[in-house]
């Protein structure tokens, strides 16, 4: 539904045939976080607008800024 999950401003789209690969920012706390989102590539979002995504479980990977290592299971 529009305005549910997580609010992600976007700011540059990769279009790779099927799929979309959305870099933006999402708001948080302790600031401004970057994230990427795969999304449909048949209706990509554009830069400037804020989507809204909802997580999958067990679809989510995150890195370390510095070392690029991903952290987690």
């Amino acid at each position: 539904n529009i305005g549910e999950g997580i609010a992600i401003r976007v700011e540059f789209v990769e279009q790779l045939g099927v799929d979309a690969y959305v870099h933006g920012i999402v708001a948080t706390p302790h600031g401004d976080q970057n994230v990427v989102v795969r999304t449909d590539g048949r209706r990509p979002p554009h830069i400037g607008e804020t989507i809204h995504v909802n997580i999958k479980d067990g679809h989510i990977h995150v890195f370390d800024a510095e070392s690029g290592l991903r952290l987690g299971a």
